[in-house]
């Protein structure tokens, strides 16, 4: 991308162009046009789309699967009954809404995970023990 440098001329302007920019700082420099892409001076950029929220978007149960055999097995257990770990069973029908608090704020021994996994893998992994572990 190319750098548009203006430099203060030492002569001052002359007929037309010294009356129509009579009582200004300096020269009136020419119009350029910007680049095809970027916003012309003084104009907002377009705001990038933003993605929906995690909540708005459907669950992906087979990323779930696999982020919950990679972080909750050891304390869940393969089939969310509880494990070797001391996790509590993930059987008694919590609601996806109280395994993604306690996901992400942690209760007694559990850790907290907002930092860990993102929202979007929270929820993935909710819906995975909610659809799937509760239901074997």
């Amino acid at each position: 991308m190319a750098a548009l440098v203006l430099s203060c001329g030492a002569l001052a302007p002359t007929g037309a162009l010294a009356q129509a920019t009579e009582g200004t700082i300096g020269p009136v420099a020419p119009a350029v046009a910007a680049p095809a892409g970027v916003p012309a001076r003084g104009v907002a950029p377009a705001a990038a789309p933003v993605a929906p929220a995690a909540a708005a978007q459907p669950a992906n149960l087979t990323n779930g699967e696999t982020l919950y055999r990679q972080a909750c097995v050891a304390c869940h257990g393969d089939a969310g009954a509880g494990g070797a770990g001391g996790g509590a069973s993930l059987k008694a029908g919590q609601s996806a809404d109280t395994i993604l608090s306690v996901m992400t704020s942690g209760r007694n021994a559990m850790p907290a995970f907002a930092d860990t996994f993102t929202a979007a893998q929270r929820r993935d992994i909710a819906a995975y023990v909610t659809e799937v572990l509760q239901k074997r």
